[in-house]
């Protein structure tokens, strides 16, 4: 059973002068964000940074899986405050709603009593154990034994759509609508998923392209050494003499002459086809890898 959420001096921090700009007014909406939630996450006076560098070197200490994965944001202390990357790729959208998200839950976890917390820990991790989606089993698995619990919290209030009831409960405290806050997550891997897909299935084109033009290549050099065989035994026929082995020979020749010319002709198709999904191919990559790059904050992005 969940003990009720204590918020005794939750807001003493707050600072009279604080005013959040316009985008973080606009990520408690989109996100759905309850009162009470909106009023912690502006607490921590949300920052929106631009420079990847700065993002890194402010949220490292926190985040000491960043050399693994890509950061996009940190909830670092109510005096240190929430830092999210500014994304501002339209086919991103939902990247910086989820961080929003993400990290304002983090500012909840810290609060909660060491008994709730203790609750809420063995029901995170019963759920995370039914869990199969692999991309957040392999990001949970990066983390220290000490963030664990705190990541799952923040993950899966954000980005699994059907959690037990219980746990459903207890993220309508920071979550009018739920539903929207996972429907974001999706929305922002969405683009990178689907042409990530695409050039998986160019690649396996190209793999099929590829196996066909090297059957037909050997088979080409074994129809090319037919026919030089076959002319050398005609060359050994006295002219004038066996004339009914000459015109087999013949016959025979023309027979592996025609195959040789089907099989460049299926080679030239294939090889046109090749060079023309290749093309298709390596220019969507590139595509794809610099929306990777524009989320992977890492100083080696991830190659695709």
């Amino acid at each position: 059973m969940l003990v009720p959420l204590l918020l005794t001096s939750l807001f003493s921090l707050a600072s009279d002068n604080y005013k959040p700009p316009l985008i973080v007014v606009k990520l408690a909406h989109e996100d759905s964000m309850t009162e009470v939630a909106r009023q912690v996450f502006y607490l921590n006076k949300p920052s929106i940074l631009s420079d990847r560098k700065l993002l890194n070197n402010t949220c490292s200490d926190r985040e000491r899986h960043s050399k693994e994965t890509s950061l996009l944001g940190c909830y670092l202390s109510v005096d240190r405050g929430i830092f999210i990357y500014n994304i501002v790729e339209k086919r991103l959208e939902g990247t910086m709603e989820t961080t929003a998200a993400h990290e304002m839950l983090h500012a909840f976890y810290v609060r909660l009593s060491e008994t709730e917390k203790n609750h809420i820990d063995a029901v995170i991790e019963q759920a995370y154990k039914d869990l199969t989606d692999h991309d957040i089993r392999f990001r949970v698995e990066l983390y220290p034994k000490e963030q664990r619990d705190a990541e799952l919290h923040s993950i899966l209030g954000t980005e699994v759509a059907r959690l037990p009831v219980e746990l459903e409960t207890y993220y309508s405290r920071y979550f009018l609508e739920r539903s929207r806050v996972v429907a974001f997550a999706k929305r922002s891997k969405a683009e990178i998923e689907r042409q990530t897909s695409l050039v998986h299935n160019y690649d396996q084109q190209l793999g099929q392209l590829k196996k066909n033009i090297d059957q037909q290549t050997n088979q080409i050099i074994r129809e090319s050494n037919q026919v030089s065989q076959l002319r050398k035994r005609l060359q050994s026929i006295p002219a004038g003499e066996r004339t009914k082995e000459y015109n087999e020979v013949t016959e025979v020749i023309n027979l592996h002459i025609h195959e040789y010319n089907r099989l460049v002709m299926a080679y030239d198709r294939d090889a046109n086809q090749y060079n023309e999904v290749a093309a298709k191919r390596n220019s969507l990559a590139s595509d794809t890898q610099e929306l990777i790059k524009t989320l992977d904050t890492r100083e080696t992005p991830t190659q695709l």
